[in-house]
């Protein structure tokens, strides 16, 4: 089956005959052609590979020299993302719900996927997190802390941030219950040294978001300090849910942080972290969840 709808329908008329059930399951299937392309050039990335999810199915799929390839599927709903060496798309979310349609993802080849956290089964064997204090449990494809009374709660994973050039951590939350007044606080370290250490996780940055400001805090040798930078107006809420985006570069030491796509806050740091092991998630008297947690890293 192949081309346009009148083409489709032709081609189920040739195969069903007088089957009228064979008929009825053909006229559910239609083509979704993709197109894979450089984001910021527009030009077609080949030798790329395309994966396609739903339901509990996954299937890869390579794409020809001119970025494309194509599928047939049922009415239902698909998840595409496309790789390349390491390189990951965005990710798209297909309902076919007609006979044909045409999908184009857009994959930036400058940035590397470095870890990705769906807390669901489609998460690799390497996402393996480690509690250490608070109430932490996997729950309904969130990564939850159900202790509203411990003041520095912390889970770490390993995951080894080496090279120069800028990491990109971006995690998506929502504060779900809190007892002081100044929270909800809820946040996360990176380049740390330590994941099991508790005050500060080693040496390392956090980016901490309280109910009325945004703060980003250097620690040094286990001690974490005071915050260095405390931003009003991008803190967080109750039952609000919260995209947090950093991008750090290990060379200059700039700090960027980008609250629901706005940007919050951005400091140097004179004597930048170099490489860091772990990443550790961190609340405050709150109780909140973690949607997903992703890192890229692009060279300089």
């Amino acid at each position: 089956i192949d081309g346009s709808t009148e083409k489709i329908f032709k081609e189920i008329e040739i195969v069903a005959g007088n089957n009228p059930e064979l008929t009825e399951t053909l006229n559910t299937i239609g083509k979704v052609e993709v197109i894979v392309i450089e984001q910021g050039s527009g030009e077609p990335v080949a030798g790329s590979k395309l994966l396609v999810s739903w339901a509990t199915e996954q299937k890869e799929l390579s794409l020809d020299p001119t970025g494309k390839t194509h599928f047939y599927a049922k009415e239902e709903t698909y998840i595409l993302k496309a790789v390349k060496d390491g390189f990951v798309s965005e990710t798209v979310t297909v309902v076919l719900e007609n006979n044909k349609q045409t999908s184009t993802l857009k994959i930036d080849l400058s940035k590397v996927l470095l870890y990705e956290a769906n807390f669901d089964e489609t998460d690799p064997a390497a996402v393996d997190w480690t509690p250490i204090a608070g109430t932490w449990t996997i729950l309904d494809g969130k990564m939850v802390n159900s202790d509203i009374y411990h003041n520095n709660t912390s889970i770490y994973q390993e995951l080894e941030q080496v090279g120069n050039g800028t990491f990109i951590y971006e995690y998506k939350f929502k504060p779900i219950d809190k007892t002081k007044d100044f929270t909800p606080a809820v946040g996360i370290h990176f380049m740390a040294s330590d994941g099991e250490q508790a005050s500060a996780r080693g040496t390392s940055y956090l980016i901490f978001q309280e109910a009325a400001v945004l703060q980003i805090y250097r620690a040094k040798d286990g001690v974490l300090g005071g915050a260095i930078v405390k931003e009003p107006n991008f803190g967080c809420a109750l039952d609000e849910d919260f995209i947090t985006r950093i991008e750090y570069n290990n060379v200059t030491g700039v700090i960027s942080v980008f609250v629901n796509g706005e940007k919050a806050a951005e400091w140097t740091d004179p004597s930048p972290i170099k490489e860091g092991n772990y990443l550790s998630l961190r609340t405050n008297c709150t109780a909140a969840e973690y949607d997903y947690i992703k890192v890229w890293f692009k060279a300089n």
